[in-house]
């Protein structure tokens, strides 16, 4: 298994590699607090493009209207990829804490390749695939 921290070499994980990762995995798992539609669309649809590939989403849930709007967001995610969709699954999670660390792991075969750390699944913390990420993390300290 590889190991990371989600700071890199000294610079920031971003999800251009995020992507070039899941785009070669049999299964790929997102661990978030928080997300959006912009990251997960495109982390989702370059790890479904690989025939046969899973993919698993898990974020924290909030009730009342905060709820409504991750429902309606994650229909979104789901219906970019509709064709695949049952390769997809979705998960909130309700009555725990807000958890602090987030999880990108990628399989292929029986070997992962996982990043840790504190950056959530959103353009804000890693960026797009054509914009660097508009927030620096501290440096964890795993390296």
């Amino acid at each position: 298994m590889e190991l990371h921290s989600t700071r890199l070499l000294g610079s920031s994980l971003s999800l251009s590699e995020l992507t070039a990762q899941a785009r070669t995995s049999d299964r790929t798992f997102v661990i978030s607090a928080y997300f959006d539609t912009k990251f997960l669309i495109e982390i989702v649809k370059s790890a479904l493009s690989k025939q046969g590939a899973t993919v698993d989403l898990l974020f924290h849930a909030s009730a009342g209207r905060q709820l409504d709007e991750h429902v309606r967001l994650l229909k979104e995610v789901q219906r970019s990829v509709t064709r695949r969709k049952a390769r997809l699954r979705i998960a909130l999670v309700f009555g725990m804490p807000l958890f602090h660390s987030k999880v990108f792991a990628f399989r292929r075969g029986s070997a992962w390749t996982v990043f840790l750390g504190s950056a959530n699944a959103t353009t804000a913390a890693l960026g797009a695939l054509t914009e660097p990420a508009r927030n620096e993390e501290i440096p964890d300290l795993l390296t």
